[in-house]
């Protein structure tokens, strides 16, 4: 069990007797009856983000809550004031002055608060098992369709949660192949899954090198999706997807390598933006190539010092083992690029250095179009998944130059790790392609500001990219 099913239904009218009221900050007074606006004032209340009082009477309760201008941290909130309320309890959720975006991102992020990663859990606590809540959106607006229709979506993030939740010896690249080949099953998705003597035909040693050291072997994973006219270019997006990454010779540190596991998180995102789009019946043409490798200390681990050819022809010398994902993502970006799309956009959990300037607030993009930047900010401000353009310099460019190979993965320069890994990726897409990398180390798991409240998978990604798409969509 992943999440909370909550029943929802929609009216003008209050239908139970646990009420949870909704005000803005300069409305509030108007929000309320007399009653409560009197009990605000012995609790003082004034509107303020946050800000809740509980009046309760033998015959109902009643909980207002203060909204800030982020209502998906006012869903977060609610589900977190609400989920000890007794057991099956039918709640109004009363939003009325609301507009239509504003209570739907407050359903969004109750939704995506309520998520619980219990897979292995052989003892359920009560209070999960027994949580039936159904809760009844009161508002004069008709609402019901704009909220229920991005149920996809909540679904894609679910499953981009799952996905990166697995532990890594449930979870690796034969797995995780399967898992998103049985979840897409029955929707318009055409997977595919290059083997390792499929990858050794087309030559990818960069993605072989990586998973040399694992007895997990590497897969390639491509999904096709064609919601748009059938001679229409494809928006592809390209994940990383490392499903345990030691470091290979180059190892890490022991603490917090158990995080390592969520090294897949831009392949499992890929995978959840699929299933929301298919699963919503998005009207545009959509590639996706995962590059799934295990990157473990072994007999047969790639070396520093190694020189390592790639699909594309151009040759890596690797100086660091643990800039493994850039490897793997050179043979997956060439791979996208032979179908001559519109734009790639990749995602990783690339590198340490981008919490260092965004830390878990923003994750970072470089692209050297300023259209596809903008784009992207903007469907990133839409759903509150914040990004933050970073520098993609010709001297980035030179510092991961290779004396003897064409490129190399570690750069010579102090400082700007997220910059010349990005640099490096640049030079395995053709410059007539638009190309967006997207460093999702600092938002893809963890407590991510005020995205969600939870630790593990965030799911960051999938909703920022959907939006994203909708505008090709027009």
């Amino acid at each position: 069990m992943a999440r909370l099913d909550f029943k929802f239904s929609f009216g003008k009218e209050v239908n139970s007797d646990f009420h949870v009221i909704c005000v803005k900050k300069d409305q509030w007074q108007s929000q309320l009856d007399q009653e409560l606006k009197d009990l605000a004032t012995k609790y003082a209340f004034e509107g303020k983000e946050g800000q809740k009082f509980l009046h309760q009477t033998k015959d109902k309760a009643r909980l207002v809550i203060a909204c800030g201008e982020n209502f998906l941290k006012t869903g977060r909130i609610i589900y977190t004031l609400t989920k000890d309320f007794p057991y099956n309890a039918h709640i109004s959720l009363i939003c009325h002055g609301f507009e239509k975006h504003e209570i739907q991102d407050i359903v969004i992020g109750l939704k995506l608060q309520a998520y619980e990663f219990m897979s292995y859990k052989t003892v359920f606590e009560e209070s999960y098992k027994k949580r039936q809540n159904a809760f009844h959106i009161v508002s004069d607006l008709d609402i019901a369709g704009d909220v229920m229709n991005y149920d996809p979506v909540i679904d894609g993030v679910m499953f981009t949660k799952d996905l990166s939740n697995e532990p890594a010896n449930m979870l690796y690249p034969e797995t995780l192949a399967e898992q998103i080949k049985e979840k897409l099953k029955g929707l318009p998705i055409t997977v595919k899954i290059l083997d390792v003597p499929a990858m050794e035909k087309l030559g990818m040693g960069g993605i072989l090198a990586v998973g040399r050291g694992s007895i997990r072997p590497p897969r390639m994973i491509i999904l096709e999706y064609k919601g748009g006219p059938i001679n229409e270019p494809s928006l592809a997006f390209v994940g990383k997807a490392v499903t345990f990454d030691t470091g290979g010779i180059s190892i890490k540190p022991s603490a917090s390598m158990e995080d390592m596991k969520h090294d897949m998180t831009g392949g499992a995102t890929v995978a959840g933006l699929f299933y929301a789009l298919a699963k919503r019946g998005a009207k545009v043409n959509v590639i996706g190539v995962i590059g799934a490798a295990e990157n473990m200390a072994d007999g047969d681990a790639y070396r520093p010092s190694d020189i390592v050819k790639t699909a594309s022809g151009k040759t890596i010398e690797v100086l660091n083992t643990d800039a493994e994902g850039r490897v793997v993502l050179s043979d997956a970006l060439w791979y996208a690029s032979n179908y001559k799309p519109k734009l790639i956009i990749d995602l990783a959990t690339l590198t340490g250095a981008i919490t260092v300037g965004l830390s878990s607030i923003f994750a970072g993009i470089f692209t050297e179009s300023d259209a596809l930047a903008a784009r992207l900010s903007e469907a990133a401000e839409a759903v509150g998944e914040p990004v933050w353009r970073m520098p993609l310099h010709k001297s980035f460019t030179k510092a991961i130059k290779s004396k003897i190979a064409d490129v190399r993965n570690t750069s010579t320069i102090k400082g700007g790790g997220s910059s010349t890994a990005a640099a490096f990726l640049r030079e395995f897409v053709p410059k007539e392609i638009d190309w967006c990398h997207m460093d999702i180390a600092g938002v893809a798991y963890g407590i991510t500001s005020d995205h969600l409240d939870k630790e593990g998978a965030s799911g960051f990604g999938v909703r920022l990219l959907d939006a994203f798409v909708r505008e090709y969509e027009k």
